[in-house]
């Protein structure tokens, strides 16, 4: 029942676990300078107490709505195709997560539920900071959630709809953490099934750096120890994933797909970041399915004029339409990206480094055997041909083709001689 009175509205705040008991104690002197429960309400929202959410939920009389065991919701943060995302504080604790609240209609059956909660504690054991990290799953009567670590950012998609595609550096940044926090994923042996702009949060750590964090591994694909019996959320005939960003292969089968079907959303995700759009917008939801199996999308630099050439070709890398075409390893790709920025120094006039240093990044580039020189070089030179090493390879295929023409006329030469020869011959005699 909505709240008629101001007893009836401390009553509500005190069972649900609404207010700390600092704030609690405070409520009867507060209620007794005001004659509506509405206004001591706002007053308390005034004060940062009680979110609007909460008011609102509290005088529609579904107040028992907000309490998910020793978590009280404080304000909705978003909603997907699972279920719907809230900002909740652990009465308990004292500690501010986000809590997911899953569709019934996606855990309808009890085995269901029992893979669901074997797969949450799987991603929970996750340790990353490019990873949002998962902290408890429960149910609260016939309701499924689990907890989140809060963070306090915007995701990419409204970063992008709010700001316009990012700066090549910045974009660049973003997918580089995204593959750390896949790689460590991947290692772990999970796969996120649905990597795209809305599940990539970025926020700033206590220095003033940006930090990307991957959000909803709670519902990857637990990828080892079970088998394919471990897939909670898979069935049948239904495609898994976000169409605008999936994975031809897990379009297929979403049972198969493995951390390259995650590398190709990222790659899908990387050209939203600069173009504003995925690689195939616009068209029926099939149209789009045969379009990620069959067809290549615009080149990013052709929306993009000032988009350069290694980062074309980590798109398109990305992108390849088979797995065993693209990066390997969620590490690969971001080595690649490392790779366009590391500086070339001269090995022989440096001293020997004591020992390996132990950032995430250069470990990363110790443990990444990938070796990208090549590409890069392929790509930078198709930009500016000014590089010495690909001039002696242009005068090099120069020489070879005139030394090839000059060889075919000798040869034609001779045969026209000796023809002439003969018919000579054919003459006299």
């Amino acid at each position: 029942m909505p709240a008629v009175s101001i007893a009836d509205f401390a009553d509500i705040l005190r069972i649900g676990h609404l207010l700390e008991s600092r704030q609690l104690a405070e409520v009867p002197g507060l209620g007794a300078q005001y004659v509506e429960p509405k206004a001591l309400a706002g007053e308390l929202i005034r004060r940062g107490w009680l979110t609007p959410f909460q008011v609102n939920s509290i005088f529609q009389g579904r107040h028992d709505e907000l309490n998910f065991g020793s978590y009280v919701l404080q304000e909705r943060l978003g909603e997907g195709g699972m279920g719907k995302v809230y900002k909740a504080r652990n009465w308990k604790l004292c500690r501010t997560v986000a809590l997911k609240v899953v569709r019934k209609d996606r855990l309808s059956d009890a085995d269901a539920v029992r893979r669901f909660q074997r797969e949450i504690r799987a991603a929970a054991q996750l340790s990353h900071p490019n990873i949002v990290h998962a902290f408890d799953a429960g149910e609260s009567g016939d309701r499924h959630f689990y907890v989140m670590e809060y963070v306090d950012g915007i995701d990419l998609a409204r970063l992008v709809r709010r700001d316009g595609p990012l700066p090549i550096e910045e974009a660049r940044d973003c997918i580089r953490q995204a593959a750390l926090g896949l790689q460590h994923a991947y290692e772990c042996g999970l796969v996120h099934r649905d990597i795209k702009p809305h599940n990539l949060l970025r926020t700033h750590g206590a220095n003033g750096r940006t930090i990307v964090k991957i959000l909803d591994m709670g519902l990857a694909r637990l990828d080892r120890g079970e088998g394919h019996d471990s897939d909670a959320m898979t069935r049948e005939g239904v495609v898994m994933g976000t169409l605008d960003y999936l994975a031809p292969e897990q379009a297929r089968n979403a049972h198969l797909a493995d951390t390259r079907a995650d590398l190709y959303s990222l790659g899908c995700t990387l050209y939203f970041l600069r173009t504003g759009q995925p690689p195939f917008s616009g068209g029926t939801p099939t149209e789009k399915l045969i379009k990620h199996q069959m067809d290549s999308p615009p080149p990013v630099e052709r929306l993009r004029g000032d988009v350069p050439a290694w980062l074309s070709a980590v798109v398109e890398r990305l992108l390849a339409k088979k797995p065993e075409h693209r990066f390997q390893t969620p590490a690969e790709a971001a080595e690649a990206l490392i790779a366009v920025h590391r500086p070339q120094v001269d090995a022989s006039a440096q001293p020997p480094s004591p020992m390996k240093s132990t950032t995430p990044d250069m470990q990363l580039m110790a443990d990444t055997s990938a070796n990208w020189s090549s590409i890069l070089e392929d790509s930078n030179s198709s930009a500016s041909s000014s590089s010495p090493r690909r001039q002696r390879g242009i005068q090099s295929r120069r020489q070879r083709g005139i030394q090839s023409q000059r060889f075919a006329w000798i040869v034609s030469l001779a045969v026209l001689i000796l023809l002439a020869l003969v018919s000579l011959l054919l003459i006299f005699l």
